[in-house]
């Protein structure tokens, strides 16, 4: 998004969901909360798809088709984000869509598949840049079949034409290929790619690592169960979330709580998963009870390692993963956070005296919707120039993701009314804000040091918050 009166700025990731926030808007619904209403909506139909998947796409009993809907429930990684907001959702369940309908098509060649499948990934490519790699990968599947594919290659390319006609639209409007945020929170090379690997390791770590008993039981299963080979569901789930692991290293991982960029593959995981403990119990039926005694552990092991990761008791077991928020942990200190950038928006709008007055900041997201205020931001999320050529104290990669760039002299240049630093609170009045020496003169002869009182109801804290604000203003 962008400030009134200035240049278009592609800050944002998600240009269906903010087309769709607009709408709720338009209509005088709450944004936040109807965000939340449809992202938890579109989890209950991930979780119905899922099972539909494993009934009619695999062939599964009643009973086993509610096993990777069990997986999924568990899964504080899915929960979280369902009711956080953001697209999330809306994106996994179109991902899945897409691989549903692409293996249908390849076993029927029905028209309605091959619309469907074009409809998902034109979705799910307005939802999320990585809609085109989900485009990318599902479509060979569903040409699999070798029937009709005239069929297929009409609608997809229809949904082509669509989201080129989209994307031609967006270049020339934003003046980018790439949204603004890909700008600002990558810039390539080895430490991103670290990062990216370090991100993958800790997810497989809290939510892999409970379930490699039973997967190393049901390897050799595995091996000569032709549930593989009959149905391309399982590969086209495989594949699909092996490329996608490798691109959230290459993009250097996320710092939000519960992983979430792994989210949108979780479905096709936990098909897959299913499938693994499937053949695991076919594989011990016909064998000694120690046997199954051993099976059942394993599976135990593994539910309940998952869902421990939505607890507390996440606490007593890891630490939270370097550069990232955490599990449990990470959703209590994002709530934190949105607590008290929204009491902190409240502070900046009374305090305001025009709708031309600004404050720079390095959380635009909350402060900026709660206060009306025009936002700055310290990260070039909503700044192309910080995004594209902003300072860096190291390489990218380094830092939390999308925390790499910051350059003060840009946001001392927009003039803003307030000038935020920090969102913590003291007992006492801090004597002032410590800045790197070259900006000590000019903020003194432009900005003085408030600090005012702030009671966080929400948090339930209450300090002293210091901040700058130009000194014209004479408050």
């Amino acid at each position: 998004m962008w400030n009134l009166g200035e240049p278009p700025v592609e800050g944002y990731t998600n240009f269906l969901w903010v087309l769709l926030s607009a709408a709720f808007d338009a209509i005088g619904v709450d944004v936040p909360t109807a965000a939340r209403a449809v992202g938890v909506l579109a989890a209950f139909a991930t979780l119905a798809l899922v099972a539909r998947a494993a009934r009619v796409g695999l062939g599964w009993s009643r009973g086993a088709s509610l096993v990777p809907v069990g997986l999924l429930a568990v899964s504080g990684c899915f929960a979280a984000w369902a009711d956080a907001g953001l697209e999330t959702s809306l994106f996994a369940l179109l991902v899945m869509l897409a691989l549903f309908h692409a293996a249908r098509f390849a076993a029927d060649a029905r028209s309605a598949d091959a619309i469907a499948l074009a409809a998902a990934v034109l979705l799910a490519a307005l939802t999320r840049p990585e809609g085109v790699l989900v485009a990318v990968l599902a479509a060979p599947f569903a040409a699999l079949g070798g029937k009709r594919r005239g069929v297929l290659v009409s609608a997809l390319g229809v949904a082509g034409l669509l989201f080129a006609g989209y994307f031609a639209w967006r270049w020339s409007y934003f003046g980018y290929p790439l949204p603004n945020t890909y700008y600002a929170k990558t810039g390539g090379g080895i430490a991103q790619a670290g990062r990216g690997a370090r991100y993958v390791g800790y997810f497989l770590l809290h939510f892999g690592l409970p379930w490699l008993p039973a997967l190393l039981l049901a390897i050799p299963r595995l091996r000569v169960d032709p549930a593989w080979r009959r149905h391309p569901l399982l590969p086209a789930c495989a594949v699909v979330s092996l490329v996608w692991t490798a691109s959230v290293v290459a993009l250097g991982g996320d710092y939000m709580a519960f992983y979430r960029f792994f989210v949108p593959i979780l479905p096709p995981l936990a098909l897959l998963l299913a499938a693994a403990l499937r053949a695991l119990v076919r594989g011990v039926e016909l064998r000694s009870q120690g046997a199954r005694s051993v099976a059942v552990a394993a599976i135990g092991c593994g539910f309940l390692g998952t869902l421990l990761q939505s607890t507390p008791l996440e606490a007593l077991v890891f630490d939270v993963p370097s550069r990232m928020h955490g599990n449990y942990r990470g959703v209590l200190t994002e709530r934190w956070h949105v607590a008290r950038l929204t009491s902190l928006a409240s502070l900046f709008a009374k305090r305001a005296q025009s709708p031309e007055d600004s404050v720079a900041t390095d959380a635009i997201g909350a402060l900026g919707w709660y206060s009306g205020l025009r936002v700055y931001g310290a990260h070039g999320l909503v700044d192309p120039e910080i995004a594209h050529q902003g300072a860096r104290e190291h390489a990218v990669g380094e830092d939390y993701a999308g925390h790499d760039r910051r350059d003060l002299a840009r946001l001392f240049d927009r003039d803003p009314t307030f000038f935020m630093f920090t969102r913590e609170v003291r007992p006492t009045r801090p004597p002032g804000i410590a800045l790197p020496p070259e900006y000590v003169r000019e903020v003194a002869g432009r900005y003085v040091l408030r600090s005012v009182w702030l009671d966080d109801s929400e948090n339930g804290e209450s300090g002293w918050f210091n901040f700058l604000e130009r000194t014209e203003r004479g408050l």
